[in-house]
C-alpha cells in the first residue's frame, strides 16, 4: 500500500473516535489473515513475530524465544505477504528494540524504505518480571531501550504505538512522544515462568484505571488502546468497557492478536473482527449518532448490534423525531455493507407515479416528460442498504410491486424490457401503526410481514428523560462544530427544568429548542436564563392545556379507577418500571404504590421488578 503519513493515520483514528466507535487493531502473522482482517473492518494491522508462530500452531510465548531474529521475521513476511495484499490499512511492524544486527536508526530506515506505516515495541519487556527483567534492565536491553526506539521513531516522523503495563512505563512512553499508548495485559493463554499467562478481568480493569487516572491530564491528543490478557472475545471487551466507564475511565481502541488470527479460516477472522467493530467506544452512552445511557437506549443498541451484521430486513417504528433515521444509519455502518451505498427515500414526499420512478427508475420516453433514462433508488443502492422512510405512506397500488422487488431482488425500469437484478438490504421506517393500517385495508398484509422481520421501536423522549444531559450535550457539540463556535458548558439547572416538559416532538423538538438558545447565547455557559425560561413556559402552558383537555375527555368516558390506572402505568413506564422511582415521582410511598398495583392485578410480571 502507499505510505501513509503519520498525521494522516492519527487523523483517521481521531475520526473513528469522534464517530463513537472503537479503533480495532488486528495482530496477524500472515497475508492470509491480514486480507480477511481488512475485510472484517480492522483499522490497523500489527505484524508480530508471535503471530507468525501462531500460524504454525505454536503459542505466542515462542516470540520471546531465541528461534530467529524477530525483526527479520516481521520485515520479511510484511514485505512479501502483507504490504502487497493490504490496500487501505496502516501496517505497523512489531520491532524488538534489542537487535545485535541493526542499530535503532538502521532498523527504522529499513521500515521507512519498505513502506511500513509505523512501529510498536514488540516483543516487549513490559510483560516480563522477576530476575530476568532485572538483569535485562541492568544490561541495557530492557524496557528503557524500547523507550529509546519509540522516541527515535517519533523524531523520524514515524507513527508509533507503545506497549506498557504500568503508570511509570506509560509516563516514559508519553515523554518519548508515542502516538498511541496500548496497555498490554499479558498473553491471552499459554506461557510459563515469569510470563503473566492470564489476568482476571477485574485486575485488568484496576491496572487500566490506575494508569488512566495517573496520565489523563497529560494525554492531550494521545490515543489509548488495550491488548491481551482477559480481552480475548467481543463479550469480554464489552464488559471491560462497561467497567472502566463506571470508574470514570475511557479507552479508544483494542488490539486483538490470538483473538483474531488463531483460528484463521476466512469466516472466523472476518466475523470476529466485525463483531469487535460493532462495539461502541462509549457503549454505555452512544452508538453511532444515537445517544443515551438509559436502559431503553441500551436495549436499542443491543438489537442494532445483533441485527447489523446480517442482511435481515428491519422495520424501525416510533414517533416523529425519535431517531429512526439514525437507527438505519447505525445498522448500515455496522454491517458488512458499510462500504457500499446507503440510499434513503421518503415515500411521503412524492405522488405515486413519481415515487415509482424514484424507486425503480425509468427509460427515456417511458412517459411524458421522461426525456432521458433515470436510475432508481434500488439500482443506486445495489450492494448496499435502501432506507424506505415513511413506508406507511406508500400508495396501495405500488405496494404489490415493492413486495415483489423486495422478495425477488429484481425488477424492470418503467418502460424498460431489461430485467435488472440487485442485492439490496431493506430498512423501513414509519411513525404509523402498520398493523392498524393493515386492518383498515390501507397496507398490504404480505408486505407488512415481509418488512416486519425485526422490529426496532424507538422510545419517545418522554420515556427516557434521564438521557437529556447526554442528548443536550451532543446537540450543543454538533451545533457549535457546524457554526464554528466555542462549546459552552451546560447549566445543570437547565437540564433539570427541561425534564418538566414531555417533548411531544421528541429529540427533533428538543434540538430546535437548544438551537434557539444557542443563537441568543453569547455566554460560556448555556444557562436557564430568561430566554430559556420564557420558551419553556410557553411549551409547558401548551402541554397543560392539552393535558386538561385529555383529562376532561377521560372523565367523560372512564371511571376514576381507570384514570388512576392509566396514570400509574404511564409513570411506571417513564421510570422504566422502577417502583421506587415511580412512587417518588407520584408523591406516594412504595407500599401505597404496591397496593394500588395489586388492586389493578399488576403486582406480578411483567410489572414485577
Amino acid at each position: 500500500m502507499d505510505s501513509l503519513e503519520r498525521e494522516k493515520i492519527k487523523q483517521k483514528l481521531r475520526d473513528i473516535i469522534k464517530q463513537g466507535r472503537l479503533i480495532i487493531g488486528a495482530g496477524v502473522g500472515s497475508g492470509f489473515a491480514a486480507k480477511y482482517a481488512e475485510e472484517g473492518g480492522a483499522d490497523l494491522l500489527f505484524l508480530f513475530n508471535s503471530g507468525r508462530f501462531r500460524m504454525a500452531g505454536v503459542p505466542s510465548l515462542a516470540g520471546y524465544l531465541p528461534y530467529a531474529n524477530a525483526n527479520d521475521m516481521v520485515i520479511n513476511f510484511g514485505v512479501n505477504e502483507i504490504i502487497p495484499k493490504v490496500k487501505n490499512i496502516p501496517v505497523i511492524a512489531g520491532l524488538c528494540a534489542t537487535d545485535p544486527k541493526y542499530s535503532h536508526r538502521e532498523l527504522l530506515e529499513i521500515i521507512k524504505n519498505y513502506n511500513f506505516n509505523g512501529i510498536v515495541n514488540y516483543p516487549t519487556m513490559c510483560i516480563i518480571n522477576g530476575n530476568f527483567r532485572l538483569i535485562a534492565e541492568e544490561q541495557g536491553f530492557g524496557f528503557d531501550n524500547e523507550v529509546k526506539l519509540i522516541k527515535l521513531a517519533s523524531e523520524m516522523n514515524i507513527f508509533t504505538v507503545a506497549f506498557v503495563q504500568n503508570e511509570i512505563e506509560t509516563v516514559k512512553m508519553l515523554e518519548a512522544n508515542a502516538d498511541v499508548i496500548c496497555v498490554h495485559f499479558g498473553f491471552t493463554s499459554g506461557g510459563e515462568g515469569n510470563i503473566k499467562t492470564f489476568m482476571p478481568l477485574e485486575e485488568a480493569v484496576k491496572i487500566y484505571c490506575n494508569i488512566y487516572k495517573r496520565i489523563n491530564s497529560k494525554l492531550n491528543d494521545k490515543i489509548l488502546m488495550v491488548y491481551g490478557g482477559p480481552l480475548g472475545y467481543p463479550e469480554s471487551i464489552r464488559n471491560f468497557l462497561r467497567e472502566i466507564k463506571l470508574r470514570g475511565a475511557n479507552v479508544h481502541g483494542y488490539i486483538g492478536g490470538s483473538a483474531i488470527d488463531s483460528n484463521y479460516v476466512r469466516e472466523t477472522i472476518s466475523s470476529v473482527t466485525h463483531l469487535l467493530k460493532g462495539i461502541s467506544q462509549q457503549e454505555i452512552t452512544r452508538l453511532g449518532k444515537l445517544v443515551g445511557s438509559s436502559q431503553s437506549m441500551q436495549n436499542i443498541y443491543e438489537i442494532i448490534m445483533k441485527v447489523a451484521p446480517s442482511d435481515i430486513t428491519v422495520l424501525v417504528t416510533g414517533e416523529s423525531g425519535t431517531g429512526k433515521e439514525l437507527v438505519s444509519e447505525a445498522i448500515h455502518e455496522l454491517s458488512l455493507r458499510k462500504n457500499k451505498p446507503l440510499i434513503k427515500i421518503n415515500c411521503a414526499n412524492l405522488p405515486e407515479n413519481l415515487l415509482e420512478s424514484e424507486l425503480f427508475g425509468h427509460e427515456a420516453g417511458a412517459f411524458t416528460g421522461a426525456i432521458k433514462k433515470h436510475i432508481g433508488k434500488f439500482e443506486l443502492a445495489d450492494g448496499g442498504t435502501l432506507v424506505l422512510d415513511e413506508i406507511g405512506e406508500i400508495p396501495l397500488n405500488l405496494q404489490a410491486k415493492l413486495l415483489r422487488v423486495i422478495e425477488n431482488q429484481e425488477f424492470y425500469r418503467i418502460g424498460g424490457e431489461k430485467l435488472i437484478k440487485v442485492d439490496v438490504r431493506i430498512i423501513a421506517c414509519t411513525n404509523k401503526d402498520l398493523s392498524k393500517l393493515v386492518k383498515e385495508g390501507r397496507f398490504r398484509e404480505d408486505l407488512f410481514w415481509r418488512l416486519n422481520v425485526i422490529n426496532i421501536n424507538m422510545p419517545p423522549l418522554r420515556m427516557h428523560l434521564e438521557d437529556l444531559p447526554e442528548i443536550v450535550e451532543e446537540i450543543v457539540k454538533r451545533y457549535c462544530k457546524k457554526h464554528n463556535k466555542p462549546i459552552p458548558k451546560i447549566d445543570p439547572n437547565l437540564i433539570k427544568n427541561l425534564k418538566f416538559y414531555n417533548w411531544p416532538g421528541n429529540v427533533r423538538e428538543l434540538e430546535n429548542f437548544i438551537h434557539t438558545l444557542l443563537v441568543f447565547s453569547n455566554e460560556k455557559m448555556l444557562s436557564f436564563n430568561d430566554k430559556a425560561a420564557n420558551l419553556l413556559k410557553e411549551k409547558l402552558l401548551q402541554q397543560n392545556e392539552y393535558e386538561k383537555e385529555t383529562q376532561s375527555n377521560l372523565f367523560k368516558t372512564h371511571s376514576e379507577y381507570e384514570i388512576e390506572s392509566k396514570i400509574l402505568i404511564e409513570v411506571l413506564k417513564q421510570c422504566n418500571f422502577n417502583k421506587t422511582k415511580a412512587a417518588k415521582k407520584l408523591g406516594i410511598s412504595r407500599r401505597t404504590l404496591y397496593n394500588k398495583l395489586k388492586k389493578m392485578g399488576c403486582d406480578k410480571a411483567p410489572f414485577n421488578l
